[in-house]
């Protein structure tokens, strides 16, 4: 699995030719195709709250009320944010009016605690009261690292501003080469990787892979291709996105009127099956 792998895919399936390099290509075909990829895999991760995309983020309270929020946030899960040292839950987001009114005019929020999300660039969580010193809070979000860089391997060399990823972790080198030990350190630089927390978002080099199913991205990107250049093409995308993220839900079993019975119901993603489970 690979960007290049998927635009050879999509070519060959359209009839078309394209070079074999696609980041560094200035073919028409091949920079088309390589801009349909990015577009699609963002189209992607938005349509559904996928398993592979969820992140924990936390902070540690310092007394104040601004917090940086995860560098790879996407969206952030509703109802995850708890204070973990309390137990209490944390509400929010608050609209900006509602956050307004309760610093302009004082009002005591109660001990729960409240947030805001502000920020494009910066990706700032304000929490209302100031959270308290020591103490944890916790949230679950969906992380914009829709695409995965090469796996580190030794005796591999990767150019200077390449990416790879090892052990669940992204690292990013100024200088050429694989080092002579693979990068596992989370923070700072060590050798010639440095750890990188910000998002993934696009294809930067042809060896960087989907986190979500290729078969998919190949799809979309050859029904959009295909749409633009008049060439006939069977319409599946919508309902194999759908079908693939229905197999990453998990399901829950539940039975149906006496559980001696062994009717069991599979409800999953909103659809519910039957089937004979074990007497």
């Amino acid at each position: 699995m690979s960007l290049l792998s998927a635009v050879t895919n999509v070519a060959q399936r359209a009839g078309y030719s394209v070079d074999s390099v696609v980041v560094a290509s200035v073919d028409q075909t091949t920079v088309q195709l390589r801009a349909m990829a990015n577009d699609i895999i963002k189209r992607m991760s938005y349509a559904y709250e996928w398993p592979q995309l969820f992140k924990q983020g936390s902070f540690t309270g310092d007394g104040t009320s601004t917090y940086a929020a995860p560098q790879d946030l996407s969206t952030y899960h509703f109802d995850s944010f708890w204070n973990q040292s309390t137990k209490w839950r944390i509400f929010g987001p608050l609209s900006e009016s509602d956050y307004a009114t309760i610093q302009g005019y004082g009002l005591v929020a109660y001990p729960y605690g409240q947030f805001q999300f502000r920020g494009i660039t910066d990706k700032e969580i304000y929490i209302y009261p100031d959270f308290p010193t020591g103490e944890i809070a916790v949230f679950e979000y969906m992380s914009a690292r829709y695409v995965r860089p090469q796996t580190w391997l030794a005796a591999t060399i990767f150019a200077a501003g390449a990416y790879c990823f090892y052990n669940g972790n992204y690292y990013s080198t100024t200088a050429g080469g694989s080092g002579g030990s693979a990068p596992t350190h989370t923070s700072g630089t060590v050798g010639l990787w440095t750890y990188f927390e910000g998002a993934y978002e696009s294809f930067l080099a042809d060896t960087d892979e989907p986190i979500l199913p290729q078969y998919i991205l190949e799809q979309g990107m050859l029904e959009t291709f295909a749409g633009q250049h008049g060439i006939p093409c069977q319409i599946s995308y919508e309902s194999d996105l759908s079908e693939a993220y229905q197999r990453k839900v998990p399901g829950q079993m539940i039975y149906a009127g006496d559980p001696g019975s062994g009717i069991l119901q599979m409800a999953r993603g909103g659809v519910v099956s039957f089937g004979k489970g074990f007497n």
